[in-house]
C-alpha cells in the first residue's frame, strides 16, 4: 500500500503541473511542433536533474518527426513518466489503455544516432586502426561481438565528454548502475557488496563477468588504459548490455524513453517491435520506427512494462539489469546430485548384468519424455547404444528459449556459460579435487532445478520408445535439465529410471515400470537420497558461505576464499540495511532458498 500511495501522489503532483506551462511552449527544434507539451514530457521534465534537459530534447525530436509525418501522435496521451518504488523510473497509464493501441513511437532520428552501426561507423572514421584491433582482441577472447559492445559502449563515453554532443541530453540520464540504489549491477559493487552473493551460482558467474572486462579493458588499452578508466569502460559496457536493444526484430541502439519501461516478466502489458527498411546493405539505415505497443488492457494507474526475456531468471536480472524480483517463476538453481551407496551400486548394475539395462532405462526416458541426467550411460560405447544416433529435434537453440521481444547482447553470458561447461566436462566439482564420474567413490551430475511455481508441461506416455515424438519429448526435457530446468517431480523420476537394476517389479499394465510413482522400495529410497542430499548440501552451503571460514560454493563447483569474522559481520551488516540493492540479493538468495527447498520435500 506504501508503494501504492507514493505513485498516486506522484501522478497527482504531475497532473497539478498540468499541459501548459511548462519549458515547451516552442519545441525547441527547426519544424517542430509549436504547442504546449503533453503529459508525458512534463511527467520526465518533472522528475528534475537531468531528466529536465532530456525532456526538452525527446520532446523536441518526437515534435519535428510528428510534423514531417502531418501531424501523426508518436505518444498515446494516457503516458507519463514517473518515479516507481524499488524501481526507479516507470511509464504509467493515466487513463485506461486498450490492447492494441500504441502507447509510444520512437522515431528512427532518435535511434540510430544511439546505435551500434553508427558508433562503429564514427570509430572506422576516426580511429580505424582502433576498430581492427577490437575486432582481434574479441576473437582472440572467444567473444566476437565484444568488438561492437565496445564500440558502443566507448561512443557513450565520448558523447557523454561532450555536452553538445548529439546525444548528451539522453545518455545523461543513464543511471550509475554503482552504489546502493536501484537499479545496481554486481559487476560495479564494492567486495562487501559482491560477497553477499556467496552460496550462490550468481556469485561465481559475476567474478568471472569481472575478470573478462578487466582482462579485456586491460588488451583493448594495453600501457595505462588510454585515457579509459576501467571504472568508466564497466560501466559503459554494463549500460550498453542492460539499457540498449539488440537481436533480428530490433535495432541494436539505446531506445530514449521506451528504456524507461520496467520488467514485468509473465505480466508484461506491453511489447517492442522495430519497422524494418529495404536498406539491407547499410546497417545504420537498416532500420525505421520502434513501437511500444499493449498486449493487455491497461487500468488507470498501472505501469506500462515489457519483458527483459522470457526465461530471465534473477540470477540474469541482476548481473544485466540490476535487480531481482521476488517469486520469480523463472529462477533456477544448478545442483550437483552424487550418488553413492545403494544408488551408486544401482547404476553401475549394468556393469554386472550388461548393457541391455542402459537400452532399457533410455527406453522408458523416452516413453515418458523425461530427462538425461549424463551425457554417457555405462555402456554407451557399445555397439547399438550410442546416444548420438538418436532419432529426434533438439530445440535446446537459443531461438527457441530466447524472448524475441527485447533481445539483448549476450556474449559476456554466452562466455561464462561455455566456460562452465567446459570445467563440467573436465570433472571440476566442489573441492573433491575434481574426481569425475569414473571414480570408485561417487557419480557426480550437475543439473537445473525450475523454480517451484513454474509450470512445466505434462508429457503423455509415447506409444513407442522409437518413434520421433518420443526422441524429441526426451531430448527436450534434457536440454530443460540443462538450462532452464525441471521441477522436482521430474528430476525424481528421472532418478528413478536411471536407477533401475532390472530386478524391479512391472508396471501397472504389466510392462515396464512407471517412474511418476515409486517403483520399489530400494530404488525409492535410493533416488530420494540422492535428491535430499544434494538439497541439503546445497542449502548448507549458501548459509555456511557468509559465516567464517572457507566454504564452497557447490552450484559453480569451486573453493570460496575464506572469511574471517570481521568480514562475515560487515557481509551480514549489509545483507540488514534493506536497501535497493541489498533487496535484491535477498530476493535472489531466497529464489534459491525456495527451489532447495522444494526439492528437499520431493525428497522425503
Amino acid at each position: 500500500m506504501r508503494a501504492r500511495r507514493t505513485l498516486a501522489t506522484t501522478l497527482a503532483r504531475v497532473s497539478r503541473r498540468g499541459l501548459h506551462g511548462g519549458p515547451f511552449g516552442a519545441a525547441g527544434a527547426a519544424g517542430a511542433v509549436d504547442e504546449p507539451p503533453t503529459e508525458f514530457f512534463e511527467s520526465i521534465r518533472a522528475l528534475g536533474g537531468e531528466h529536465e534537459p532530456f525532456a526538452k530534447w525527446l520532446h523536441a525530436r518526437v515534435s519535428a518527426d510528428e510534423t514531417k509525418r502531418g501531424g501523426r501522435r508518436n505518444v498515446h496521451p494516457a503516458v507519463t513518466a514517473a518515479r516507481v518504488p524499488g524501481m526507479g523510473v516507470g511509464l504509467i497509464a493515466r487513463r485506461p489503455v486498450r490492447a492494441g493501441e500504441i502507447v509510444l513511437r520512437i522515431p528512427r532520428e532518435v535511434h540510430a544516432p544511439l546505435s551500434a552501426p553508427h558508433a562503429l561507423a564514427a570509430a572506422k572514421a576516426k580511429a580505424p586502426a582502433f576498430v581492427d584491433h577490437a575486432a582481434k582482441v574479441a576473437a582472440s577472447m572467444g567473444a566476437p561481438e565484444l568488438a561492437t559492445h565496445a564500440a558502443l559502449a566507448l561512443h557513450v563515453l565520448f558523447e557523454l565528454g561532450d555536452p553538445r554532443s548529439e546525444g548528451f541530453a539522453y545518455l545523461a540520464t543513464l543511471p550509475g548502475l554503482a552504489g546502493k540504489a536501484s537499479p545496481s549491477v554486481p559487476l560495479l559493487w564494492t567486495p562487501t557488496q559482491v560477497a553477499t552473493l556467496r552460496g550462490t551460482p550468481t556469485h561465481g558467474r559475476v567474478l568471472r563477468r569481472a575478470k573478462f572486462v578487466s582482462d579485456a579493458h586491460a588488451a583493448l588499452f594495453p600501457g595505462g588504459g588510454g585515457g579509459v578508466p576501467l571504472e568508466k569502460f564497466a560501466w559503459a559496457l554494463s549500460s550498453v548490455l542492460s539499457r540498449a536493444s539488440s537481436g533480428d526484430r530490433m535495432p541494436y541502439a539505446f531506445l530514449p524513453g521506451v528504456d524507461l519501461l520496467n520488467h514485468g516478466g509473465v505480466d508484461a502489458n506491453c511489447e517492442l517491435s522495430a519497422v524494418k527498411l529495404a536498406n539491407e546493405g547499410n546497417e545504420e539505415n537498416r532500420w525505421g520506427d520502434v513501437e511500444v505497443t499493449c498486449v493487455a488492457d491497461v487500468a488507470a494507474g498501472q505501469q506500462l512494462t515489457i519483458s527483459y526475456g522470457d526465461e530471465s531468471d534473477n540470477c540474469r536480472l541482476l548481473r544485466l539489469y540490476g535487480f531481482a524480483t521476488r517469486g520469480n517463476v523463472h529462477d533456477k538453481r544448478e545442483i550437483e546430485l552424487r550418488l553413492t551407496g545403494d544408488a551408486l551400486d544401482a547404476w553401475r548394475s549394468s556393469r554386472r548384468w550388461g548393457p541391455g539395462i542402459d537400452a532399457a532405462r533410455r527406453a522408458i526416458l523416452r516413453l515418458h519424455g523425461l530427462p538425461r541426467l549424463t551425457g554417457e550411460f555405462e555402456h554407451a560405447d557399445a555397439a547399438g547404444l550410442d546416444d548420438g544416433e538418436v532419432v529426434g529435434s533438439n530445440p535446446g537453440g537459443a531461438a527457441v528459449f530466447r524472448d524475441p521481444t527485447l533481445p539483448r547482447p549476450e556474449t559476456i553470458d554466452e562466455k561464462d556459460e561455455k566456460d562452465e561447461e567446459s570445467s563440467r566436462r573436465r570433472g571440476v566439482s566442489g573441492t573433491e579435487g575434481g574426481r569425475g564420474e569414473g571414480t570408485d567413490d561417487a557419480v557426480r551430475w550437475r543439473c537445473v532445478v525450475a523454480h517451484p511455481s513454474k509450470p512445466f508441461p505434462t508429457v503423455a506416455r509415447a506409444a513407442d520408445s522409437s518413434t520421433p515424438a518420443a526422441h524429441a519429448a526426451h531430448d527436450a526435457a534434457t536440454v530443460l535439465a540443462a538450462t532452464h530446468g525441471v521441477p522436482p517431480s521430474v528430476l525424481l523420476a528421472s532418478l528413478r529410471v536411471h536407477l533401475l537394476t532390472g530386478f524391479e517389479p512391472a508396471g501397472p499394465d504389466g510392462g515396464e515400470p512407471d517412474p511418476r510413482s515409486p517403483i520399489s522400495e530400494r530404488n525409492e529410497a535410493a533416488a530420494r537420497a540422492v535428491l535430499g542430499e544434494s538439497a541439503e548440501r546445497a542449502l548448507r552451503g549458501m548459509n555456511a558461505a557468509l559465516r567464517p571460514g572457507r566454504g564452497v560454493d557447490d552450484a559453480a563447483g569451486f573453493e570460496l576464499d575464506e572469511l574471517n569474522a570481521d568480514r562475515a559481520g560487515a557481509i551480514q551488516k549489509e545483507l540488514k540495511s534493506g536497501e535497493d540493492w541489498c533487496a535484491s540479493v535477498m530476493n535472489l538468495r531466497r529464489g534459491q532458498e525456495e527451489i532447495l527447498e522444494e526439492l528437499l520435500r520431493h525428497s522425503r
